[in-house]
């Protein structure tokens, strides 16, 4: 990597456009979790998961704070500087950019399977989750696109179920979807 720094080798460019970097991974992001909390709710049988198996037994609620706050706050950053920040450019070298995509993408589902064991659909859905990032990343040439999309990501997959529940008209369309 260069003398530039941390932050310019795993991919933040000092000078992105707002619409390629901002609002394009942002409505990426929202949209994606809309359609995976849609398919995910309007199953007739949930899967059981370990994520969801120990997140039924948290009775702390300091505790399920801690993971919202990790999960919404800190995970996405850090995944993103990991995957699309540094092996993404460590394989673009040595694989090429279609290779690095591919295999940036799987290896970011494979490291959320474990939390999804059992849940197909939700595996899938992260695995194109982790393309859509790594394609972000490698179309703007700034790994802030991904991290962009991936906050949006997150915290819409925690909100758009909340709206749903709160909401009459869109406990309709979801159960219209059935």
């Amino acid at each position: 990597f260069s003398s530039q720094g941390f932050w310019a080798n795993v991919g933040f460019r000092s000078k992105s456009a707002f619409i390629p970097t901002i609002l394009i991974p942002s409505l990426l992001g929202i949209l994606f979790a809309f359609i995976s909390v849609s398919l995910i709710l309007t199953r007739i049988i949930q899967p059981e998961t370990p994520l969801g198996n120990i997140l039924e037994k948290v009775q702390s609620p300091f505790l399920l704070f801690i993971f919202i706050f990790l999960a919404l706050m800190i995970a996405p950053l850090v995944e993103e500087i990991i995957f699309r920040g540094y092996f993404f450019e460590v394989l673009k070298r040595y694989q090429g950019k279609y290779g690095a995509i591919i295999i940036i993408s799987l290896v970011f589902g494979l490291l959320h399977a474990a939390q999804y064991w059992g849940d197909w659909l939700a595996i899938g859905m992260i695995v194109l989750l982790g393309f859509v990032l790594t394609v972000l990343r490698s179309w703007t040439e700034d790994t802030r696109a991904s991290v962009v999309a991936h906050y949006a990501y997150n915290i819409s997959v925690i909100i758009i179920p909340i709206i749903f529940s709160l909401s009459p008209q869109a406990a309709k369309v979801l159960d219209s979807l059935h």
